[in-house]
């Protein structure tokens, strides 16, 4: 049985984690790629313009933390309300779905602005398209992943349910 002067001790271990090795080496190197990206962008103006892309970043750095980061916590919370076996391949479609969507809609919003003003070559494709035929397999194998027990009368599915 633990004391109350060892309970405390656990719980200040529990809140003050020690950044590993990888951090103090992992840290440094991603400032420099980003300090490298931002050199680049701005060394190379006249190709990369600066003047729209970093607006467009703000942008996204907000659409991250005020939209998708809750949306994502929300869908994962309500993901706990699903049986336990249809939860893995569920959260799993989501996952793939969430990234395709967020890389899709870079994309379509770039075919609706001028990207590269005079360059028709740039996003070409109809990027909607080629998500829906992309995410139709991902959730089609979700559904089949969360019915096979089922269908071929697993334990551990019956226990599952």
């Amino acid at each position: 049985m633990t004391t109350p002067a060892q309970d405390s001790t656990d719980l200040e271990a529990v809140e003050k984690p020690e950044r590993s090795r990888a951090f103090a080496v992992l840290a440094p190197l991603g400032f420099l790629a980003m300090g490298y990206g931002l050199f680049g962008l701005l060394k190379n103006a006249a190709l990369t313009t600066p003047m729209v892309t970093l607006p467009r970043l703000g942008g996204a750095v907000l659409l991250n933390d005020l939209l998708l980061i809750p949306l994502l916590l929300g869908v994962g919370a309500l993901t706990t309300l699903l049986p336990v076996r249809l939860r893995p391949p569920i959260r799993a479609a989501l996952i793939v779905t969430g990234v395709v969507l967020v890389l899709a809609l870079w994309a379509t919003e770039g075919q609706r602005r001028s990207v590269q003003p005079g360059n028709t070559h740039i996003l070409p494709n109809n990027y909607v398209v080629s998500a829906l035929l992309i995410l139709g397999p991902v959730w089609a194998l979700a559904a089949a992943v969360s019915v096979w027990p089922l269908l071929t009368g697993s334990r551990s599915a019956k226990q599952n349910q």
